[in-house]
């Protein structure tokens, strides 16, 4: 996990803060699929989302 110059390792379980307008990061450093819950507040607005995640790039 990066939050701005900080970097740490996470693990099953954890639980971190990022605090708002923070440049942040996650990667997958493992050899299983990486699973992660996000919460937000306030909840993002539907064009601020799909301007972070376009429909039309999704490779599921």
């Amino acid at each position: 996990m990066i939050i701005e110059d900080d970097t740490g390792e996470m693990t099953s379980g954890d639980a971190i803060y990022i605090p708002s307008n923070k440049k942040q990061g996650i990667k997958n450093t493992g050899d299983m699929a990486l699973e992660y819950l996000t919460a937000n507040s306030p909840v993002f607005s539907k064009d601020y989302e799909d301007s972070l995640w376009p429909a039309d790039s999704c490779a599921c």
